[in-house]
């Protein structure tokens, strides 16, 4: 039997995770949890119980990225299959470096859900179709890469903000309101997945920015 603890926000997603794998013989969900932090609490008490953690990305408290590196650092024996909406590459290669064993798009099939899980506990890896691109560019350069949905300038503010200015120099240095300089930072944290300042700052810092022109 396939032990599973299933984890997402969405109760009416969780109950339809948990009916779908409920009529298939050999898989068990043994615990559900609503964020990240509920996860580890659970392992804490449940950790042999478990084979595969379900996990979505988008999580109050503790997001899915947060709590896989828990998991696979803590835990690693436990397989970590990721089931989001979230189909940005960043979000994909950043879980790629966890090594999470698995990574599909909630609109995939029923079938390839049980199919992903009958896979990463046979210890193969289980992509969806639309992942494995991905998964492809990311072994021939497994460096961090920015989303391409972000602008110029928020390419340009995140260099500063990884070269450690505050909002008020980069506002200065770039010539512009010190409220556009922190509409940027926003609108770079929802493209990044980074939850405050803090983050995107280290997340600017990681990736190589040094071909950004600051004008």
């Amino acid at each position: 039997m396939i032990r599973v603890l299933l984890a997402d926000d969405q109760v009416i997603i969780r109950r339809g995770i948990k009916a779908v794998l409920g009529n298939e013989p050999g898989i068990k969900v043994v615990a559900e949890a609503r964020d990240g932090l509920e996860v580890l609490e659970q392992l804490k008490f449940k950790a042999k119980e478990v084979d595969i953690v379900l996990l979505d990305v988008e999580m109050p408290r503790m997001n899915g990225i947060e709590a896989a590196k828990e998991i696979a650092e803590k835990y690693p024996d436990i397989k970590i299959i990721v089931l989001t909406m979230y189909q940005e590459d960043t979000y994909i290669r950043e879980l790629l470096r966890i090594r999470v064993s698995g990574y599909l798009f909630k609109e995939e099939s029923d079938s390839k859900l049980t199919e992903a899980i009958f896979s990463v506990h046979s210890g193969k890896d289980y992509y969806g179709n639309e992942v494995k691109n991905v998964v492809m560019e990311w072994l021939k350069d497994p460096k961090p890469k920015m989303p391409s949905s972000l602008t110029s300038r928020e390419r340009q503010i995140l260099k500063l903000l990884g070269g450690g200015l505050t909002s008020q120099k980069i506002a200065r240095k770039l010539g512009i309101k010190h409220s556009t300089v922190e509409t940027h930072k926003r609108n770079s944290m929802k493209k990044t997945g980074c939850r405050n300042v803090r983050e995107l700052a280290v997340y600017a810092a990681k990736h190589d920015l040094s071909k950004i022109k600051i004008s």
